[in-house]
C-alpha cells in the first residue's frame, strides 16, 4: 500500500500536478485526489506500535507471553525490547520494553587510572564503591597502610611500627599481608533486580611510594568483557521462560 501510494505521487509530481488530499474524517485512511489520472485513491495509515514498559522481567515476561510468541527479544545493557504484532489489533505492532537500571559500579571503574592518596582511595571503596567485594582483603590492607619516608628521600610502606617495604603487617591478626598487584572486584550488575548473579572486573594496584599514591585501574576490555557478562545473564533468567529467539543488540 505505501509502495502504491509513492508511485503514484511520483507520477504525479513528474507531470507537475499536485496530489490533494480530501478529508473524510477518518483517522486511519488517507483520500488522495490524483489530478493527472482524475482518481480518487484510498489509503490506510498505519497505526502506531502500542509501547509498554515493565520494570520487572517477570512482569516483561508475562506481557511477552500474553502477546504471543515473539519473533525475537533484544538486550541491552539498560533493559530489553520485543517487537511484535498485537494480538488485539492484527496489523498493528507492539513495543515491550523491560527497563533496567544497571549498577553504577561499571562507571566508576570504567572511570579509574588517576592517581590518588590514601584517603582518597579510601574514600571511594567506602562509599561510591561500597557495594562492591574486593578479594586478598583490598579494602583493609589500604585502610591500614602507612607511608614512611627515608632519610634518602625514598619511599616506604608500614602497618604500625614496622616497616615492610611492599609488605603490610595485619595487626590484628598478627600475619603479613601484602598490597595485591592485581584484585578481583566483584558487584551486582542489577542491584535491584532479584535472581541476576554477580559479576566480576579485575583490575591492577600500582602502589608509588615516592609520591604516597595508588592507582586502581581495570585490566584493559576489563569493564566491558562484565557488562556483556551481565547482558547474558539477561538473557539467560529471560530464556528460562520466554521461546524465542533472545539476542544481545538493539532491533
Amino acid at each position: 500500500m505505501i509502495d502504491q501510494a509513492l508511485t503514484l505521487l511520483r507520477n504525479e509530481f513528474r507531470q507537475g500536478a499536485l496530489p490533494q488530499v480530501i478529508s473524510t474524517g477518518d483517522p486511519n485512511s488517507a483520500t488522495v485526489f490524483f489530478p493527472s489520472t482524475g482518481k480518487v485513491e484510498r489509503f490506510e495509515k498505519p497505526s502506531a506500535p502500542r509501547t509498554h514498559r515493565f520494570v520487572t522481567i517477570p512482569d516483561f515476561v508475562a506481557a511477552v507471553q500474553k502477546y504471543g510468541k515473539a519473533p525475537s527479544v533484544y538486550v541491552q545493557i539498560d533493559g530489553a525490547q520485543c517487537i511484535l504484532a498485537d494480538a488485539d489489533d492484527g496489523h498493528r505492532q507492539a513495543i515491550i520494553h523491560l527497563d533496567l537500571t544497571p549498577s553504577e559500579v561499571f562507571d566508576e571503574l570504567a572511570a579509574l587510572g588517576q592517581p590518588m592518596k590514601q584517603d582518597q582511595l579510601v574514600r571511594l571503596l567506602r562509599t561510591r564503591l561500597s557495594l562492591c567485594q574486593w578479594d586478598k582483603d583490598f579494602k583493609a590492607s589500604v585502610e591500614i597502610i602507612r607511608f614512611v619516608k627515608n632519610e634518602s628521600g625514598g619511599g616506604d610502606l608500614s602497618a604500625g611500627r614496622n616497616s615492610l617495604g611492599r609488605e603490610v603487617q595485619a595487626e590484628v591478626s598478627g600475619m603479613k599481608q601484602p598490597i595485591p598487584e592485581k584484585v578481583t572486584c566483584t558487584f551486582l550488575p542489577y542491584p535491584e533486580i532479584d535472581g541476576i548473579a554477580p559479576v566480576s572486573v579485575d583490575c591492577n594496584v600500582i602502589v608509588d611510594h615516592v609520591n604516597a599514591n595508588f592507582i586502581l585501574q581495570p585490566q584493559p576490555h576489563a569493564v566491558e568483557a562484565a557488562r556483556i557478562r551481565a547482558q547474558n545473564l539477561v538473557k539467560q533468567t529471560l530464556g528460562e521462560d520466554l521461546e524465542c529467539g533472545i539476542y544481545l543488540g538493539t532491533p
